[in-house]
């Protein structure tokens, strides 16, 4: 035992339950006229790399933004404003890092849909502070394995596995133009895994620097080495 309180307390869990169910089917929204006076705001963050020139997704935080504006719309999240915070990770481990000890700081009930190579760097934080991590990208194993972290999809390794076996269903040899960085370097064995269930050979990794807008001279690659026709 710690001594550590819990921040889970019941009325912590009933908004935490509205707000996902908000978030995930529109459920649990009570209309504008329900809407007690001066009730707290429910406060989430979302985070994701937006200006660094390589995987940026600025598109997740304005999402996040636009959801905002249709929950208290239509009542909030159990009567509550849904209140979302944004914040860039930098696409590095200290910015990941920086992220989750924001949310600590500013006491968010959860973090949600957000976009990070750098897991170990932010559930660590936010572990500490007892706050969930729901519906992550799924890009890192650590999502997975964190007894914080509930993700809503198969993720990144359920995706690459998956189109391993679509393509060995129907290619021959397979290519693959992935990002040269650390969690580009998991990529080709998620791909083989899928690859090798549909009964075909292992992939042609091709890696491409981080930032690169266009492909093409891995392109050139793939189709030199590629049979005729």
């Amino acid at each position: 035992m710690t001594g550590r309180r819990s921040r889970r307390s019941p009325a912590r869990l009933t908004l935490l339950t509205a707000l996902t169910a908000a978030l995930t089917a529109g459920c649990g929204l009570l209309p504008a006229d329900a809407q007690g006076g001066g009730r707290e705001p429910v406060t989430v963050m979302t985070w994701a790399p937006e200006r660094t020139g390589a995987t940026d997704k600025p598109g997740m935080p304005a999402m996040a933004e636009a959801i905002a504006r249709w929950v208290n719309a239509s009542g909030g999240v159990d009567g509550h404003e849904l209140k979302v915070l944004t914040c860039d990770d930098g696409n590095n481990s200290e910015g990941a890092a920086a992220c989750a000890r924001r949310a600590v700081r500013e006491d968010v009930v959860a973090v949600v849909g957000s976009y990070s190579q750098h897991g170990r760097s932010f559930l660590s934080p936010l572990e500490a502070a007892d706050i969930p991590y729901i519906g992550g990208y799924g890009v890192t194993g650590e999502e997975f394995t964190s007894p914080l972290s509930y993700p809503v999809n198969g993720g990144q390794a359920a995706l690459l596995a998956g189109n391993g076996r679509q393509l060995g269903e129907e290619c021959g040899r397979v290519f693959l133009v992935r990002p040269d960085t650390v969690a580009g370097d998991a990529l080709p064995g998620l791909l083989d895994g899928g690859l090798a269930e549909a009964g075909a050979g292992r992939a042609v990794d091709v890696p491409a620097p981080e930032s690169a807008r266009e492909y093409t001279a891995q392109a050139a690659r793939v189709l030199s080495a590629a049979p005729p026709g």
